[in-house]
């Protein structure tokens, strides 16, 4: 009996060390997304992956896929992403996460309005902020409120996409900043469509001044100084 519990003690050890190795190369491959640096094949995120498959941490596994989501969506592969995303939502329905499961719609939603299928991605962007707010997570009723923004914006649904896009701001400069400049951005766009350039070139120079804070911001920070620019042209009749 004792010689049972002992080797059940190192099988349980072992099990901790595996889950806790998966975790970690989980959170590396976390900081290389954030340098711009992981792809879908990032040797941290594919052994990480692995582990955490062997171990049955469906949280873990959740949130490993949702990376693997991103990371296939950012080279332009919508079909896996969406794979992934299906998957990382599946694993957190089965561990009763809620977090990872409202983090997976949100992805879900995210994916599918790259694909062009606007309802698929309302309907989990929609099931994604519901979870949020049962959970009172702001983080993620931040980012989704971005991305229903996002969505109505690219169906026309201006007064919507305004609504939601300005009660993200305050809670994205507490909780996630580095969606503030593509935030400031979309505002300015649903703005400037719905014919109020005053507020479209308030928005575009609040989003235009990110890329002194980090150079990562460049991209957003240029194209909103770009349609600032453009406004102000058009304001001034083209004269300078």
């Amino acid at each position: 009996m004792r010689s049972a519990a002992l080797r059940e003690q190192r099988r349980l050890r072992g099990w901790s060390v595996t889950v806790t190795l998966g975790r970690s190369l989980v959170d590396l491959a976390n900081i290389a997304w954030d340098r711009g640096r992981m792809g879908p094949d990032h040797p941290a995120i594919v052994e990480g992956l692995a582990l955490l498959r062997q171990t049955g941490d469906l949280s873990s596994l959740a949130r490993a896929l949702n990376m693997l989501c991103m990371a296939y969506l950012g080279t332009g592969d919508g079909v896996r992403a969406l794979e992934s995303a299906e998957q990382a939502l599946t694993a957190a329905r089965e561990a009763s996460d809620k977090s990872k499961e409202a983090t997976s719609r949100s992805y879900l939603g995210h994916v599918n309005s790259y694909l062009g299928r606007y309802d698929s991605a309302r309907q989990h962007t929609e099931a994604s902020m519901a979870l949020a707010r049962e959970i009172q997570d702001r983080r993620r009723i931040a980012y989704t409120l971005f991305f229903l923004g996002r969505i109505n914006f690219w169906t026309g649904q201006l007064g919507d996409a305004i609504a939601q896009l300005e009660e993200s701001v305050p809670m994205s400069q507490e909780t996630v900043p580095t969606q503030l400049p593509w935030l400031f951005l979309y505002l300015g766009n649903c703005f400037h469509e719905a014919g109020d350039d005053a507020r479209a070139a308030r928005a575009f120079a609040d989003g235009s001044r990110f890329d002194a804070v980090s150079a990562r911001w460049w991209q957003p920070s240029l194209i909103c100084r770009i349609s600032l620019a453009s406004i102000t042209d058009r304001a001034t009749g083209g004269m300078h």
